[in-house]
């Protein structure tokens, strides 16, 4: 009886395990899908999308003027290219390559460093960014109340 117990216990083990990875796959598609989105929406400078499609607007820490003194450097993006993604559990990743321009170059472009992005998977989607670090009071800097 017990290693009837054991087996069956190891055999449910094995499939929860097959199920997470099957799981992370199936995230894949739409993790791309949400990549591309949201570089498509940068390039045409759809500030709206972006900033709906941003980890800290879904956590309330990020607010559309931040969004736009964010997105309103110097240099505009022209094309990119997305080289991989991978998802993991409810995280992912993403690498980019990009291209951009100034009105400094008169028209010209430049291809920039390829870029890894971190998504996170939070309420049935995939958004640009992690979840805010949570501070440790133990190792805080600032003064703690007695």
């Amino acid at each position: 009886m017990v290693r009837v117990t054991v087996w069956l216990s190891g055999i449910l083990f094995v499939m929860l395990a097959l199920t997470a990875v099957a799981g992370d796959k199936d995230r894949e598609p739409l993790l791309k899908k949400r990549v591309e989105a949201y570089w498509e929406a940068l390039r045409i400078n759809d500030i709206h999308t972006v900033y709906y499609m941003e980890m800290g607007t879904v956590e309330k820490r990020l607010t559309p003027d931040v969004m736009r003194a964010l997105l309103s450097p110097p240099y505009r993006l022209v094309d990119y290219k997305v080289k991989e993604v991978k998802a993991s559990g409810d995280e992912g990743e993403a690498i980019i390559e990009i291209e951009l321009t100034s009105s400094d170059l008169a028209g010209k472009s430049f291809s920039a460093p390829s870029q890894k992005e971190r998504w996170t998977f939070i309420n049935d989607n995939w958004y640009h960014g992690g979840p805010a670090e949570k501070s440790d009071p133990k190792t805080s800097s600032a003064p703690q109340g007695k």
